[in-house]
């Protein structure tokens, strides 16, 4: 009985031990993807000039233009098949 428990003893302090280093890699993960995306609104902003706001979770462009609208009507006779 005893050798039963110090043998389940070892088993959870290894699991507890690989738990460990799932949460230390989970937090580099996470660490890099906010990186990345701080890298990657940045070169929005770059290439099209406008200043991007994040959220928690989200972005959202700040300055945004108008958006040309075609009807449909408007397309119909065309030869280009539309835009």
């Amino acid at each position: 009985m005893v050798e039963s428990m110090k043998t389940m003893e070892a088993r959870v302090e290894a699991l507890e031990g690989e738990i460990s280093e799932v949460r230390s890699t989970i937090v580099d993960v996470q660490k890099a993807m906010k990186e990345s995306h701080a890298s990657l609104i940045a070169m929005m902003e770059k290439c099209f000039g406008k200043s991007m706001v994040e959220e928690e979770g989200a972005s959202m462009v700040a300055n945004t233009t108008a958006v040309l609208q075609i009807s449909p009507e408007k397309t119909k006779g065309s030869s280009s098949g539309g835009l």
